[in-house]
Protein backbone atom coordinates (compact mmCIF):
# COMPACT_ATOMS: atom_id res chain seq x y z
CA UNK A 1 0.00 0.00 0.00
CA UNK A 2 1.18 3.39 -0.84
CA UNK A 3 -0.47 6.91 0.41
CA UNK A 4 1.44 8.64 -2.11
CA UNK A 5 0.11 12.50 -1.51
CA UNK A 6 -2.86 11.44 0.98
CA UNK A 7 -3.43 13.74 3.64
CA UNK A 8 -2.45 12.22 7.42
CA UNK A 9 -6.00 12.49 8.09
CA UNK A 10 -7.38 9.92 5.26
CA UNK A 11 -4.58 7.22 5.58
CA UNK A 12 -7.03 5.26 8.16
CA UNK A 13 -9.93 5.42 5.84
CA UNK A 14 -7.55 4.60 2.76
CA UNK A 15 -6.13 1.27 4.53
CA UNK A 16 -10.19 0.43 5.47
CA UNK A 17 -10.85 0.69 1.79
CA UNK A 18 -8.29 -1.74 0.62
CA UNK A 19 -8.59 -4.07 3.70
CA UNK A 20 -12.02 -4.67 2.52
CA UNK A 21 -10.67 -4.86 -1.34
CA UNK A 22 -8.09 -7.38 -0.46
CA UNK A 23 -10.52 -9.64 1.44
CA UNK A 24 -12.96 -9.84 -1.86
CA UNK A 25 -9.95 -10.78 -3.37
CA UNK A 26 -9.17 -13.05 -1.16
CA UNK A 27 -12.39 -14.66 -1.77
CA UNK A 28 -12.01 -15.05 -5.06
CA UNK A 29 -8.86 -17.07 -4.54
CA UNK A 30 -9.83 -18.88 -1.98
CA UNK A 31 -13.26 -19.73 -3.30
CA UNK A 32 -11.11 -20.51 -6.98
CA UNK A 33 -8.74 -23.12 -4.65
CA UNK A 34 -11.36 -25.13 -3.35
CA UNK A 35 -13.69 -24.59 -6.43
CA UNK A 36 -16.45 -22.82 -4.65
CA UNK A 37 -17.68 -21.37 -7.89
CA UNK A 38 -18.02 -25.27 -9.92
CA UNK A 39 -21.04 -27.86 -8.73
CA UNK A 40 -20.62 -31.22 -8.40
CA UNK A 41 -23.62 -33.54 -9.75
CA UNK A 42 -23.92 -37.63 -10.35
CA UNK A 43 -24.66 -38.81 -13.89
CA UNK A 44 -27.36 -41.62 -14.11
CA UNK A 45 -25.31 -43.68 -16.57
CA UNK A 46 -22.68 -44.06 -19.31
CA UNK A 47 -25.37 -42.42 -21.87
CA UNK A 48 -25.53 -39.00 -19.91
CA UNK A 49 -21.24 -39.31 -19.05
CA UNK A 50 -21.16 -39.53 -23.39
CA UNK A 51 -23.49 -37.35 -23.95
CA UNK A 52 -22.31 -34.58 -21.45
CA UNK A 53 -18.84 -35.24 -22.99
CA UNK A 54 -20.02 -34.42 -26.68
CA UNK A 55 -21.70 -31.43 -26.06
CA UNK A 56 -19.96 -27.82 -27.44
CA UNK A 57 -18.09 -25.30 -24.82
CA UNK A 58 -20.28 -23.00 -23.25
CA UNK A 59 -23.52 -25.50 -23.70
CA UNK A 60 -23.43 -26.78 -20.73
CA UNK A 61 -26.26 -24.96 -19.49
CA UNK A 62 -28.21 -25.96 -22.48
CA UNK A 63 -27.40 -29.49 -21.76
CA UNK A 64 -29.03 -29.24 -17.84
CA UNK A 65 -31.91 -27.64 -18.69
CA UNK A 66 -32.97 -29.91 -21.31
CA UNK A 67 -31.88 -33.00 -19.07
CA UNK A 68 -34.17 -31.74 -16.08
CA UNK A 69 -31.58 -30.64 -14.15
CA UNK A 70 -33.02 -27.08 -13.53
CA UNK A 71 -31.41 -26.69 -9.98
CA UNK A 72 -28.26 -27.76 -11.20
CA UNK A 73 -28.54 -25.18 -14.35
CA UNK A 74 -29.46 -21.91 -11.91
CA UNK A 75 -25.99 -23.39 -9.46
CA UNK A 76 -24.14 -23.07 -12.50
CA UNK A 77 -25.03 -20.01 -13.91
CA UNK A 78 -25.42 -18.40 -10.02
CA UNK A 79 -21.62 -18.99 -9.29
CA UNK A 80 -20.22 -18.23 -12.81
CA UNK A 81 -21.46 -14.86 -12.70
CA UNK A 82 -20.84 -13.71 -9.27
CA UNK A 83 -17.48 -15.23 -10.24
CA UNK A 84 -16.97 -13.17 -12.90
CA UNK A 85 -18.59 -9.79 -11.39
CA UNK A 86 -16.28 -10.60 -8.44
CA UNK A 87 -13.39 -10.93 -10.32
CA UNK A 88 -14.04 -7.98 -12.74
CA UNK A 89 -14.70 -5.43 -9.92
CA UNK A 90 -12.02 -6.54 -7.60
CA UNK A 91 -9.67 -4.85 -10.61
CA UNK A 92 -11.85 -1.70 -10.69
CA UNK A 93 -11.86 -1.11 -7.24
CA UNK A 94 -8.02 -1.79 -6.92
CA UNK A 95 -7.36 0.79 -9.38
CA UNK A 96 -9.93 3.30 -8.02
CA UNK A 97 -8.84 3.40 -4.83
CA UNK A 98 -4.84 4.09 -5.73
CA UNK A 99 -6.08 6.47 -8.08
CA UNK A 100 -8.26 8.57 -5.23
CA UNK A 101 -4.78 7.99 -3.03
CA UNK A 102 -2.60 9.75 -5.95
CA UNK A 103 -5.00 12.41 -6.37
CA UNK A 104 -6.42 11.26 -10.03
CA UNK A 105 -9.81 11.99 -8.53
CA UNK A 106 -11.45 12.06 -12.08
CA UNK A 107 -10.40 8.55 -12.50
CA UNK A 108 -11.01 7.69 -9.41
CA UNK A 109 -14.56 8.35 -9.44
CA UNK A 110 -14.95 7.15 -12.95
CA UNK A 111 -14.05 3.63 -12.24
CA UNK A 112 -16.12 3.18 -9.20
CA UNK A 113 -19.42 3.62 -11.39
CA UNK A 114 -19.30 0.27 -13.30
CA UNK A 115 -18.32 -1.84 -9.57
CA UNK A 116 -20.79 0.24 -7.11
CA UNK A 117 -23.71 0.85 -9.07
CA UNK A 118 -24.00 -1.72 -11.72
CA UNK A 119 -22.33 -4.71 -9.94
CA UNK A 120 -22.64 -4.30 -6.89
CA UNK A 121 -26.91 -3.76 -7.11
CA UNK A 122 -27.00 -7.18 -9.12
CA UNK A 123 -24.97 -9.13 -6.27
CA UNK A 124 -27.87 -7.89 -3.98
CA UNK A 125 -30.69 -8.55 -6.21
CA UNK A 126 -28.61 -12.66 -6.63
CA UNK A 127 -28.80 -12.73 -2.59
CA UNK A 128 -32.16 -11.03 -2.38
CA UNK A 129 -33.50 -13.33 -4.95
CA UNK A 130 -31.84 -15.16 -7.08
CA UNK A 131 -34.51 -17.34 -9.15
CA UNK A 132 -36.38 -14.09 -10.05
CA UNK A 133 -32.41 -12.45 -11.15
CA UNK A 134 -31.70 -15.75 -12.85
CA UNK A 135 -35.19 -15.51 -15.31
CA UNK A 136 -34.76 -11.89 -15.59
CA UNK A 137 -31.07 -12.31 -17.01
CA UNK A 138 -32.22 -15.53 -19.18
CA UNK A 139 -35.05 -13.39 -20.74
CA UNK A 140 -32.02 -10.77 -22.36
CA UNK A 141 -30.47 -7.42 -21.45
CA UNK A 142 -33.22 -5.01 -21.42
CA UNK A 143 -34.77 -7.35 -18.47
CA UNK A 144 -31.48 -6.49 -16.26
CA UNK A 145 -30.63 -2.70 -17.62
CA UNK A 146 -30.47 -1.01 -14.73
CA UNK A 147 -31.53 2.56 -16.62
CA UNK A 148 -34.47 0.95 -17.40
CA UNK A 149 -34.73 -0.63 -14.23
CA UNK A 150 -34.27 2.94 -12.35
CA UNK A 151 -37.16 4.68 -14.90
CA UNK A 152 -39.56 2.02 -14.37
CA UNK A 153 -39.06 0.39 -11.01
CA UNK A 154 -37.00 2.22 -8.69
CA UNK A 155 -39.40 1.39 -5.29
CA UNK A 156 -38.66 -2.33 -6.47
CA UNK A 157 -34.61 -1.25 -6.55
CA UNK A 158 -34.67 0.50 -2.97
CA UNK A 159 -36.54 -3.02 -2.05
CA UNK A 160 -33.73 -5.23 -3.10
CA UNK A 161 -30.93 -3.40 -1.59
CA UNK A 162 -32.85 -3.02 1.85
CA UNK A 163 -33.32 -7.02 1.71
CA UNK A 164 -29.95 -7.85 0.62
CA UNK A 165 -28.76 -5.86 3.62
CA UNK A 166 -30.87 -7.63 6.06
CA UNK A 167 -29.26 -11.06 4.18
CA UNK A 168 -26.22 -9.50 4.68
CA UNK A 169 -23.88 -10.72 6.81
CA UNK A 170 -22.89 -7.49 8.22
CA UNK A 171 -26.65 -5.92 7.89
CA UNK A 172 -25.75 -3.83 11.59
CA UNK A 173 -23.41 -1.96 9.42
CA UNK A 174 -25.34 -0.34 6.99
CA UNK A 175 -28.65 1.55 6.11
CA UNK A 176 -30.70 0.21 3.05
CA UNK A 177 -31.69 3.39 2.10
CA UNK A 178 -29.02 5.04 2.36
CA UNK A 179 -26.80 2.47 0.62
CA UNK A 180 -29.40 3.26 -2.39
CA UNK A 181 -29.61 6.81 -2.81
CA UNK A 182 -26.08 6.68 -2.51
CA UNK A 183 -25.76 4.99 -5.23
CA UNK A 184 -28.82 5.91 -7.89
CA UNK A 185 -30.62 9.16 -6.25
CA UNK A 186 -29.10 12.10 -8.28
CA UNK A 187 -31.10 14.70 -5.73
CA UNK A 188 -29.50 13.63 -2.25
CA UNK A 189 -25.93 15.60 -1.42
CA UNK A 190 -24.65 12.30 -0.50
CA UNK A 191 -25.12 10.28 -3.91
CA UNK A 192 -22.25 9.52 -6.15
CA UNK A 193 -24.33 10.07 -9.00
CA UNK A 194 -22.96 13.22 -9.56
CA UNK A 195 -19.29 12.67 -8.98
CA UNK A 196 -19.62 9.46 -11.71
CA UNK A 197 -21.35 11.35 -13.98
CA UNK A 198 -18.66 14.79 -13.98
CA UNK A 199 -16.01 12.51 -13.88
CA UNK A 200 -17.49 10.62 -17.43
CA UNK A 201 -18.91 13.47 -19.41
CA UNK A 202 -17.22 16.78 -19.88
CA UNK A 203 -20.29 18.71 -19.41
CA UNK A 204 -23.94 17.67 -17.24
CA UNK A 205 -26.99 19.29 -17.45
CA UNK A 206 -28.87 17.91 -14.77
CA UNK A 207 -30.05 20.19 -12.60
CA UNK A 208 -28.47 18.72 -9.63
CA UNK A 209 -25.02 18.79 -10.93
CA UNK A 210 -25.04 21.20 -14.20
CA UNK A 211 -21.89 21.90 -15.13
CA UNK A 212 -21.09 26.12 -14.29
CA UNK A 213 -20.75 28.18 -17.32
CA UNK A 214 -17.40 28.54 -19.00
CA UNK A 215 -16.36 25.12 -17.24
CA UNK A 216 -15.89 21.45 -18.36
CA UNK A 217 -16.26 19.20 -15.39
CA UNK A 218 -13.46 17.99 -13.19
CA UNK A 219 -11.02 20.23 -15.97
CA UNK A 220 -9.86 22.85 -14.37
CA UNK A 221 -9.91 21.71 -10.42
CA UNK A 222 -7.58 23.55 -8.16
CA UNK A 223 -5.63 22.19 -5.09
CA UNK A 224 -8.54 22.85 -2.55
CA UNK A 225 -11.21 20.98 -5.09
CA UNK A 226 -9.38 17.93 -5.06
CA UNK A 227 -8.50 18.05 -1.57
CA UNK A 228 -12.58 17.57 -1.16
CA UNK A 229 -13.23 15.27 -3.98
CA UNK A 230 -10.38 12.76 -2.18
CA UNK A 231 -12.30 13.58 1.56
CA UNK A 232 -15.62 12.97 -0.17
CA UNK A 233 -14.31 9.73 -1.90
CA UNK A 234 -13.18 8.22 1.77
CA UNK A 235 -16.22 9.52 3.33
CA UNK A 236 -18.69 7.42 1.05
CA UNK A 237 -16.76 4.75 -0.55
CA UNK A 238 -15.89 2.57 2.32
CA UNK A 239 -19.01 2.33 3.73
CA UNK A 240 -20.05 0.38 0.02
CA UNK A 241 -17.33 -1.59 0.20
CA UNK A 242 -18.61 -2.99 3.68
CA UNK A 243 -21.66 -3.53 2.15
CA UNK A 244 -20.42 -4.94 -0.92
CA UNK A 245 -18.19 -7.50 1.24
CA UNK A 246 -21.00 -8.32 3.27
CA UNK A 247 -23.20 -9.16 0.61
CA UNK A 248 -20.31 -11.15 -1.33
CA UNK A 249 -20.06 -13.15 2.15
CA UNK A 250 -23.54 -14.13 2.56
CA UNK A 251 -23.79 -15.48 -1.37
CA UNK A 252 -20.65 -17.58 -0.26
CA UNK A 253 -22.15 -18.79 2.63
CA UNK A 254 -25.42 -19.37 1.91
CA UNK A 255 -23.30 -21.91 -1.10
CA UNK A 256 -21.51 -23.07 1.52
CA UNK A 257 -21.88 -22.90 5.09
CA UNK A 258 -18.21 -23.99 6.12
CA UNK A 259 -16.96 -21.98 3.28
CA UNK A 260 -15.14 -19.04 5.53
CA UNK A 261 -13.17 -16.20 3.68
CA UNK A 262 -13.81 -13.37 6.37
CA UNK A 263 -13.68 -14.58 9.81
CA UNK A 264 -13.95 -13.52 13.24
CA UNK A 265 -10.41 -11.77 13.20
CA UNK A 266 -11.33 -9.96 9.72
CA UNK A 267 -14.17 -8.92 11.58
CA UNK A 268 -12.34 -7.52 14.88
CA UNK A 269 -9.76 -5.74 12.20
CA UNK A 270 -12.89 -4.54 10.22
CA UNK A 271 -14.75 -3.13 13.49
CA UNK A 272 -11.24 -1.37 14.59
CA UNK A 273 -10.33 0.36 11.48
CA UNK A 274 -14.20 1.58 11.03
CA UNK A 275 -13.02 3.23 14.66
CA UNK A 276 -9.87 4.78 13.60
CA UNK A 277 -11.46 5.82 10.41
CA UNK A 278 -14.43 7.54 11.88
CA UNK A 279 -11.83 9.63 14.07
CA UNK A 280 -10.70 10.57 11.22
CA UNK A 281 -14.09 12.48 9.96
CA UNK A 282 -14.90 13.24 13.33
CA UNK A 283 -16.96 16.38 14.47
CA UNK A 284 -17.57 15.15 18.11
CA UNK A 285 -16.18 12.57 20.70
CA UNK A 286 -16.44 9.09 18.99
CA UNK A 287 -17.15 6.01 21.43
CA UNK A 288 -14.05 3.41 21.30
CA UNK A 289 -16.67 0.79 19.81
CA UNK A 290 -13.11 -0.94 17.73
CA UNK A 291 -11.64 -0.71 21.45
CA UNK A 292 -14.43 -2.76 23.37
CA UNK A 293 -15.41 -5.15 20.87
CA UNK A 294 -11.88 -6.53 20.58
CA UNK A 295 -11.28 -6.26 24.40
CA UNK A 296 -14.88 -8.37 24.96
CA UNK A 297 -12.83 -11.23 22.27
CA UNK A 298 -9.74 -11.39 24.49
CA UNK A 299 -11.80 -11.55 27.87
CA UNK A 300 -13.71 -14.37 26.21
CA UNK A 301 -10.63 -16.05 24.82
CA UNK A 302 -9.44 -15.69 28.21
CA UNK A 303 -6.28 -14.36 26.96
CA UNK A 304 -3.31 -13.26 29.05
CA UNK A 305 0.24 -11.76 28.72
CA UNK A 306 2.86 -14.49 27.84
CA UNK A 307 5.30 -12.32 29.96
CA UNK A 308 3.56 -11.06 33.40
CA UNK A 309 0.31 -13.73 33.08
CA UNK A 310 -2.07 -10.69 32.85
CA UNK A 311 -5.22 -10.45 31.05
CA UNK A 312 -4.49 -8.95 27.91
CA UNK A 313 -6.78 -5.33 27.09
CA UNK A 314 -6.19 -2.97 24.49
CA UNK A 315 -5.95 0.53 26.25
CA UNK A 316 -6.56 3.22 23.54
CA UNK A 317 -5.97 3.75 20.04
CA UNK A 318 -2.40 3.57 19.55
CA UNK A 319 -3.37 -0.26 20.26
CA UNK A 320 -6.45 -0.07 17.92
CA UNK A 321 -3.96 0.80 15.32
CA UNK A 322 -1.32 -2.07 16.56
CA UNK A 323 -3.98 -4.55 16.01
CA UNK A 324 -5.60 -3.69 13.19
CA UNK A 325 -2.05 -3.69 11.30
CA UNK A 326 -0.52 -7.04 12.76
CA UNK A 327 -2.99 -8.10 15.27
CA UNK A 328 -0.28 -7.31 18.32
CA UNK A 329 -1.49 -6.19 21.73
CA UNK A 330 0.81 -4.33 24.68
CA UNK A 331 0.12 -5.36 27.73
CA UNK A 332 -0.77 -2.50 29.83
CA UNK A 333 0.87 -4.40 33.06
CA UNK A 334 4.68 -4.97 31.70
CA UNK A 335 4.23 -3.68 28.21
CA UNK A 336 5.03 -6.63 26.36
CA UNK A 337 4.44 -6.87 22.72
CA UNK A 338 2.40 -9.60 22.91
CA UNK A 339 1.77 -11.82 19.11
CA UNK A 340 0.10 -14.63 20.21
CA UNK A 341 -3.30 -13.58 18.29
CA UNK A 342 -1.45 -14.25 15.19
CA UNK A 343 -0.31 -17.66 16.06
CA UNK A 344 -4.59 -18.29 16.66
CA UNK A 345 -5.54 -16.67 13.69
CA UNK A 346 -6.40 -18.96 10.68
CA UNK A 347 -9.12 -17.68 8.83
CA UNK A 348 -7.85 -13.67 8.89
CA UNK A 349 -7.70 -13.36 5.03
CA UNK A 350 -5.73 -9.85 5.38
CA UNK A 351 -2.77 -10.04 2.63
CA UNK A 352 0.53 -8.48 1.92
CA UNK A 353 -1.13 -4.99 0.40
CA UNK A 354 -2.81 -4.28 3.44
CA UNK A 355 -0.15 -5.01 5.79
CA UNK A 356 2.85 -2.97 3.82
CA UNK A 357 2.65 0.08 5.45
CA UNK A 358 2.12 -0.92 8.89
CA UNK A 359 5.14 1.03 9.64
CA UNK A 360 4.15 4.72 8.18
CA UNK A 361 0.68 3.99 10.01
CA UNK A 362 1.62 3.02 13.44
CA UNK A 363 5.07 4.27 14.23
Amino acid sequence: MNFFSLPHRLWWSHHLAFLLHDQLAETLVRGEEVELFLIRFPLVDDAERKSLENIDDGHVLEWLQKSGRTDEAKQVLERTLVHGLLSDMCQFLFESIECAAKGKVGVAFALLRKPLRDQLFMLEWILADRDDFLAAFSKGPEAVDLCDLLKKRPDWMKSITTSALSHSAYSELGDGIFLWESRFDKAVHWSLEGDWSRALHLVTTNRHYRTEVENLNLTFIDVEDRAALQERFYQIVPGLLCHLCGVVRAITERWDPEFISMGRFFNLRLVANLELSAREHATEAIEPFGVDAINEFLRELCIECLECKQPLQLAGTRDLERFVIDLLVRCNQCGFLDAQLELINDVDGTDDESESNANDLVE
